[in-house]
């Protein structure tokens, strides 16, 4: 049985209950929210229809002292009052609705309307004492309009609270039933689970933390629903390949710590000779050889902190436009002068710009023509040549050496990686080289590419795009 059809029978039948709750809870919440909003609309127009009175209490008292002192800032006080009264009866009628509703908020208004002339008239009469009195009733007619108003209101405040009561129960009774429906799936889906996965799981686990622990042989038990088994595959698989680099390490670290004694031997030599009387002629020669001892070591510390610093991503390039022919030119008159091989060169006639940091691109193509000298007998031909391909300038190195056998030949630019054919052998050099040399490649925007055969040598191909303004114009589509 696969797991993913135990998952998907499982979820299938979980999420269909949890759609149908949802949907369920989604319109009972959607009318707890209608409910909610019509209660706070009610109680909203409960607190402006009070406002209202309020103000309108506040208006006849300052009319009322306003009549007896006769105060001209009461005047003003009792304005602002009544512009208070309008602007908070609008904010009643932004929370009325009902038909019922609408009409004591008409006839409130009307009232008001009625009151306030008549405070006017007060302020024009002859008799303001007799006009007064008249004012009374206008005023306890509105207030009795702006009480039943709130009245209503409040009445159906209460219905909607019992309402949204009843509703929240019917809600809970709902995600109630839902809960345990979703736990008997859950529970049942696990003991389904746990017979199918979890135990194979538990003993993949307990391999991966004996692997952790240290035990290098651990292996997980291929057993259980079929993604179980890859997953346990898959740790077995990469076990083994952790144990394969282990050794390759060891073998590096091996190999590093031969490569960086050789030099040691002479060196100490040198040095037991130095107290002793020598020639002249002697001397120079352990000068020189000191010299090419320490620049051994130098080049192989080289490539060491290179391959660091390019794996932690600090590799900087300066770019700028150079002709690759002058580059070659230069890597080839800088290894003719060993006089050890014989360096051919070639290239085309004209210049052919690439973007690129000179000095790196030196430093690969140097690599190249080092590796070439380094793995074909003295006095053999290595060829250097430039070419234009498309949008690119191809470099090429060319030796007649040993060869790099078929199955190493998608390996060599790993770090740290030397074939057979130099294992044990007296050649300088830790495995990094290569490594470096693609990732400079690499970050110009170019390729490294490499045919070989075994006893008849190698040729490596490094391809950089040319200059953005020596790239052919793409073709036109008409």
């Amino acid at each position: 049985m696969r797991l993913q059809h135990v998952f998907a029978g499982t979820v299938l039948g979980l999420v269909t209950v949890a759609l149908v709750a949802a949907g369920a809870l989604a319109l009972l919440t959607a009318s707890l929210h209608k409910l909610v909003e019509d209660l706070g609309t009610h109680t909203e127009a409960i607190r402006a229809a009070d406002e209202v009175e309020t103000q309108l209490l506040l208006h006849n008292r300052l009319a009322t002292r306003e009549l007896v002192t006769g105060e001209p800032e009461l005047r003003r006080l009792r304005a602002a009052s009544q512009l208070a009264v309008w602007r908070e009866l609008e904010e009643v009628e932004a929370f009325v609705g009902s038909p019922e509703e609408q009409a004591l908020l008409a006839s409130a208004r009307a009232r008001l309307a009625r009151y306030f002339q008549a405070w006017d008239e007060v302020d024009r009469a002859a008799d303001p004492l007799e006009a007064y009195r008249r004012k009374g009733p206008h005023l306890e007619e509105a207030q009795a309009e702006l009480h039943a108003l709130a009245e209503l209101n409040v009445v159906e405040a209460r219905q909607a609270q019992r309402e949204a009561r009843r509703r929240d129960e019917a809600a809970d009774a709902l995600a109630t039933a839902a809960v345990l429906v979703l736990l008997l799936g859950a529970g049942a889906a696990t003991l389904l689970l746990r017979r199918q996965a979890l135990r194979p799981i538990l003993r993949v686990d307990a391999a991966i933390r004996r692997y952790g622990a240290g035990d290098r042989d651990a292996r997980a038990p291929e057993e259980g629903a079929s993604e179980v088994r890859e997953i346990a595959r898959t740790f077995n698989e990469m076990a083994a390949a952790l144990g394969r680099r282990r050794e390759e390490q060891l073998a590096f670290l091996g190999g590093v710590a031969h490569d960086l004694r050789n030099p040691l031997t002479p060196l100490k030599l040198a040095a037991s000779a130095a107290g002793a009387d020598v020639t002249p002629e002697r001397a120079r020669r352990t000068l020189g050889l000191v010299g090419r001892q320490v620049e051994r070591l130098e080049r192989m510390i080289g490539d060491l902190l290179e391959t660091a610093r390019i794996e932690a991503g600090h590799l900087e390039l300066r770019a700028a436009d150079h002709d690759a022919g002058a580059l070659l030119d230069d890597v080839a008159r800088l290894h003719a002068a060993a006089g050890t091989h014989e360096l051919v060169a070639s290239g085309p006639t004209g210049p052919l710009p690439v973007r690129c940091d000179a000095l790196r691109v030196e430093q690969v193509l140097n690599n190249l023509v080092s590796n070439a000298m380094k793995y074909s007998p003295p006095g053999s031909r290595v060829e250097l040549s430039l070419g234009r391909e498309g949008d690119e300038a191809v470099f090429a190195v060319r030796d007649h050496g040993v060869g790099i056998p078929p199955e190493e030949l998608g390996r060599i630019f790993e770090p740290f990686r030397r074939g057979a054919r130099v294992r044990g052998a007296a050649i300088p050099g830790v495995g990094l080289g290569l490594c470096v040399a693609r990732r400079i490649v690499e970050a110009h925007g170019g390729r490294i590419e490499v045919e070989s055969a075994r006893g008849l040598g190698s040729t490596f191909r490094v391809r950089l795009p040319l200059a953005a303004a020596h790239r052919p114009a793409p073709a036109l589509v008409g």
